[in-house]
Order: structure tokens, then C-alpha cells, then sequence
């Protein structure tokens, strides 16, 4: 098991693959790295930073009030993997890293337009639980950012990931639809200026200056 999380690790990352090998989320319970904090633990607080263009497409100050999450947003937990901050254990160093790195490429690809537009923090059980009649998806804690000397430079880095292969597009969307909504009622969409363990308006687009 701890293999197919390796892969997550090294960013070769087929979520469709690992559902296939390990169904229902069993590879949440692979041995962890050392260096990380561990298997993400029932009522754990992850972070998905939203960003620009990827989130919202910002081209001038008044974008930056615009919708910002959308079920669509969760798209990659079907394809590649939906990168979370564990806020239990990250600290104001890793977050400031996470949100730099981000914020580098999102500019390198796009110019004045890249940037940091906002954040979503939610329990994990807004996406590890649903109705019967939907498919739930796994949180797997998958650290990034290896250094020889202090292990992880993110260590709190996890990633949200559907939980059954061989659905149809019309599945995904259904169960997306119901996660999204749940996300929505547990969690809080967050601005700028709302989020308040480091200081994130260093990151916005110049465009939104």
C-alpha cells in the first residue's frame, strides 16, 4: 500500500490506478513516511488554496469578489489528486511555503493574472462520508518537498482522492455535486482578508492590485 501512496509523493499520480488497485479507501491505512505527521485522522481540517486563473480568473481588483469554488473545482480527486494543507499540523512557515509555491507557478504560467484569490477549509469528513447512493473520497497524507536535512519542507501536504474506479462521468459528477455541497455546509469558503494564520494578500495577481 504504501507504494501506490509513494507515487503520490513523487507526483506520479493516477487517481483511477490506485482506486483500482486499492478500493474504499484502503490505502489510508499504509504505513506512514517518517517525517510526516501521520495518516489523516478523523476530524482533521484540510486547506485547498484557490487560485488564479485555476479558481477564478482574475483581471482587475473587482474579480477578487467573484464566485471562487465550484463543484467543478474538484475535479482533479478523479484524475490526478486534489492537494490539501493538514491545518492541524502545518505551521505559518509551511503554509507561507505552500502558498509561494503556488503563487510562483501560477505566475510563471500566466503573468500579472497568477496568483492566490482565497482558500476553502473544511473537516475531513465533508469528503470521506456521503449518502449511500454516492461514492466518498479518501484524504491520503502524502508530504512533498523532500530535503536531506529536515525531511519535509511540506509535510503536511495530503491529497483528496475519489474512492472507486470505473465510474462513469455522470457518477463523478453526481457524487462531486453532493461533496461539493457538503464542503460547503461544513467547511468556509475564505477570502483574502479572512484567512488569518498568515498573511496571504503578498500572493494575489498584480492584476488584482
Amino acid at each position: 500500500m504504501r507504494d501506490g501512496l509513494d507515487k503520490f509523493c513523487s507526483l506520479e499520480i493516477n487517481v483511477e490506478e490506485l482506486a483500482a488497485t486499492y478500493p474504499s479507501c484502503a490505502c489510508e491505512q499504509a504505513e506512514p513516511l517518517a517525517g510526516s505527521p501521520g495518516r489523516v485522522m478523523p476530524k482533521e481540517v484540510l486547506r485547498l488554496f484557490l487560485t488564479s486563473p485555476s479558481h477564478l480568473k482574475v483581471k482587475k481588483p473587482a474579480d477578487l469578489i467573484k464566485r471562487k469554488f465550484k463543484a467543478a473545482d474538484l475535479v482533479r480527486a478523479y484524475r490526478v489528486g486534489l492537494s490539501v494543507v493538514r491545518l492541524d499540523h502545518a505551521l505559518e512557515d509551511e503554509l507561507i511555503y505552500t502558498a509561494r509555491k503556488l503563487h510562483e507557478i501560477q505566475v510563471n504560467a500566466n503573468g500579472d493574472k497568477g496568483g492566490l484569490v482565497g482558500a476553502v477549509d473544511f473537516p475531513v469528513e465533508a469528503v470521506r462520508a456521503c449518502s449511500a447512493s454516492h461514492v466518498p473520497m479518501c484524504v491520503h497524507e502524502t508530504p512533498l518537498d523532500r530535503t536531506d536535512t529536515s525531511g519535509y519542507l511540506r509535510p503536511s501536504h495530503g491529497d483528496v482522492v475519489n474512492s472507486m474506479s470505473g465510474m462513469s462521468d455522470e457518477e463523478q459528477k453526481a457524487s462531486r455535486e453532493v461533496i461539493y455541497n457538503q464542503i460547503i455546509k461544513q467547511g468556509a469558503v475564505k477570502d483574502i482578508e479572512d484567512v488569518n494564520d498568515f498573511d496571504m494578500s503578498i500572493f494575489i495577481p498584480r492584476a488584482a492590485m
